[in-house]
């Protein structure tokens, strides 16, 4: 079942995963004005029940 989440549910079970994660900082990662960290990709990966490769679809190399 694909679920719709918003920004602030996902950040809400991301905190009670014990990832401590503010608004700003979920949405700087959804916009990709910063790079994701290993903490945040493996709860995330978890979360979403996702394989890894399934976050870096449609990256252009650089």
């Amino acid at each position: 079942m694909n679920a719709v989440l918003i920004r602030d549910q996902v950040v809400a079970r991301l905190q009670r995963m014990r990832l401590s994660i503010a608004k700003s900082t979920y949405a700087k990662l959804e916009t990709n004005p910063m790079n994701i960290g290993v903490n945040e990709l493996v709860v995330l990966r978890e979360m979403f029940q996702a394989e890894y490769q399934e976050f870096f679809s449609g990256l252009q190399r650089v």
